[in-house]
């Protein structure tokens, strides 16, 4: 009895033990299950980032046949795991939603969003063996951006530009900024905040992804007013005040507010305390690293010890501006010309001021952004200075590389004037003449049409002539001779013709220092090089003087200073300068005449009536000793 019951005993608790070890074996089945279940669905997602093509929605695509296919093969394409085309090569011109090229390729003429997705190529020969085996090919189908739009709010002295699109989902758009269409290359976010008073132009947003972009309408804030004109321009990071104009009292309270916001209230006996700003010891205003919230309107109040109010100022704008960066200069060549530019790296371009120099000469007419010159004129370096009101910066030198000095000009003329390319081949009357500019035909004629007008006109004997020359003349040409049957008889060597600008008339300037007089010869043009300086003094040339100044000793220049500008077409010569920095003790001219003409005239008449007082004297002397001779014979 005992032992039926424990063998009872032993049976009911192994059954219990299996029982409670199947729910055991489940779970871990399960979660095995689970965890290969997620990690398939990881690597599946993670596939899915990884597009080989990416295609508008609505556009046109194309999975390419990279495999050479024999008329009897038999190409699939399978989109997933299903397949969509079975085809032999006679068959692949066949039309319907997925259209195959003559050489296999897949194309779409309106892609869907069912479309995208793994691709893959099957080839089959015609006994049904594999041929090839394309890799997966997964294409992405993207829905366009929309046209996106720009609102604006006010925050005290900021604007908060926002990028509004219209589908639910805006990941995956690319957001960019713009203002006065110049990109803010830092700003890539959907909003974007900046200084009410540094906005004064146009914002757009531009929106992008993979497949297309779109740029919203131009907005103008209404938050800051331009015509509020600034008191104070100080730049980011520098020092500024602003100045207490009242006489304090001891006991009087006083109040600086910052637009609506009051953001200092105290006593005289505080005014030394330390913060954001500091106030001096007559309440003035000052920051030592002025950031761009300090700017705006700012009023200060003055309160007696009874609050009542003794003074109240007007309201001082204060402008913070980025101190401007250092520019850098880029140039290219366009046939005879080069385009310099001058870059800014920065977030905004507009409010600078652009001034070019070459070979350290301010060029006065040229303040743009860019700078475009004949490249035979462009011999030195040329810098780019920017500036702002707070700032200015100034490029290293840049030299072209478009014009080899080196070429020497065959022609020089200036530029207004007449010029002629000669004809040194004698034309029969059915040759066909070409005059290449560059490598650009500017005249295809035969000899019957030569004396035709036009901006290039030719002479009877085929010369090229001009009536007024203009920069873009300037450049290589070359001529070329065919007979009638288009055979060439004569090519012309090419000649270079150098355009440049006549001189303008110079003017003089001096300055004193000490015992000397320096001259200065000042040439109003954008350009000083290539000019030859020439120094007159009474008229005569001054050989060894040949620079833009003339330095002498101060009593050395006593009569008129001339100075005269040439180059290799014109030449002109300034107005006669006298100095006034030494006054010589005998002076340069008497009564309208040469000083040594009326010394040497004086000179004249003092010798000779020295001379006539000797002969007079002698004569006298004579006549008297005559006279006594005369008196001693008488006695006798």
């Amino acid at each position: 009895m005992t032992g039926s019951n424990l063998e009872n005993g032993n049976l009911q608790f192994f059954f219990l033990f299996r029982v409670l070890r199947m729910p055991m074996k489940m779970a871990a089945v399960f979660t095995v299950s689970l965890l290969l279940l997620c990690c398939s669905a990881i690597s599946s997602t993670d596939s899915s980032q990884q597009c080989d093509y990416y295609v508008a929605t609505g556009g046109k695509a194309t999975l390419p046949m990279t495999f050479a296919l024999d008329q009897s093969d038999k190409l699939t394409w399978m989109h997933n795991m299903k397949t969509i085309l079975r085809q032999t090569k006679d068959k692949f011109t066949s039309e319907g939603k997925n259209i195959v090229t003559a050489n296999g390729s897949l194309t779409w003429a309106n892609v869907a969003q069912s479309n995208a997705g793994a691709y893959k190529a099957e080839v089959h020969g015609r006994d049904g063996k594999s041929r090839w085996t394309s890799k997966p090919t997964r294409l992405c189908v993207i829905d366009p951006v929309p046209k996106p739009t720009v609102t604006h709010e006010c925050k005290q002295t900021e604007v908060k530009f926002t990028c509004k699109v219209q589908p639910k989902q805006a990941e995956g758009f690319d957001f960019e900024w713009l203002q006065n269409n110049e990109v803010l290359d830092k700003e890539k976010g959907q909003t974007l905040t900046r200084p009410g008073d540094q906005v004064t132009g146009p914002i757009k947003c531009k929106l992008s992804n993979r497949v297309s972009s779109e740029t919203s309408e131009a907005v103008h804030q209404t938050c800051y007013n331009p015509s509020q004109q600034c008191d104070c321009y100080v730049a980011t990071g520098g020092n500024a005040t602003l100045p207490m104009t009242f006489a304090l009292d001891q006991s009087d309270k006083l109040t600086w507010m910052h637009g609506r916001k009051t953001i200092l209230r105290q006593t005289k006996d505080k005014f030394t305390s330390e913060g954001k700003n500091i106030v001096t010891a007559n309440g003035s205003l000052t920051w030592a690293n002025v950031a761009q919230s300090n700017a705006g309107a700012y009023k200060a109040e003055v309160h007696d010890r009874d609050g009542k109010s003794r003074w109240a100022s007007k309201s001082t704008r204060l402008c913070v501006i980025d101190p401007v960066p250092k520019p850098t200069v880029t140039h290219e060549c366009n046939q005879t010309e080069v385009k310099l530019t001058c870059d800014v790296q920065t977030k905004q371009a507009e409010g600078f001021d652009f001034e070019w120099l070459q070979n350290n000469q301010v060029l006065d007419t040229e303040k743009g952004q860019t700078l475009t010159r004949p490249g035979d004129q462009v011999t030195g370096p040329i810098k780019c200075k920017l500036s702002n009101r707070v700032s200015s910066e100034t490029s290293e030198a840049v030299h072209q590389t478009c014009y080899n000095s080196s070429q020497q000009c065959d022609y020089s003329v200036a530029r207004g004037g007449k010029a002629t390319l000669p004809m040194t081949f004698a034309l029969d009357q059915s040759d066909e003449l070409t005059w290449m500019h560059g490598r650009k035909t500017i005249l295809r004629q035969t000899k019957d049409k030569f004396t035709s007008e036009g901006k290039n006109i030719v002479t009877a004997n085929g010369s090229l002539t001009w009536a007024n020359v203009a920069q873009s003349n300037a450049g290589p040409y070359k001529a070329e001779v065919h007979d009638r049957d288009g055979k060439s008889r004569w090519t012309s060597k090419s000649t270079r013709l150098c355009v440049i600008d006549p001189v303008p008339k110079p003017t003089v300037t001096h300055e004193c220092k000490q015992t000397e007089v320096k001259f200065t010869c000042k040439v109003q043009t954008k350009q000083a090089e290539g000019f030859n300086f020439e120094w007159l003094q009474d008229n005569q040339v001054l050989d060894k003087e040949k620079g833009q100044t003339l330095t002498r000793p101060g009593d050395q220049v006593t009569g008129s200073i001339t100075c005269k500008l040439s180059n290799r077409v014109s030449s002109a010569t300034s107005e006669a300068v006298h100095q006034t920095c030494y006054t010589p003790i005998f002076p340069d001219k008497l009564f309208g005449i040469n000083s040594w003409i009326v010394v040497g005239t004086g000179g004249g008449v003092v010798l000779l009536l020295i001379i006539g007082v000797i002969v007079g004297c002698v004569c006298s002397k004579r006549k008297k000793r005559l006279h006594l001779e005369e008196e001693e014979e008488r006695r006798l």
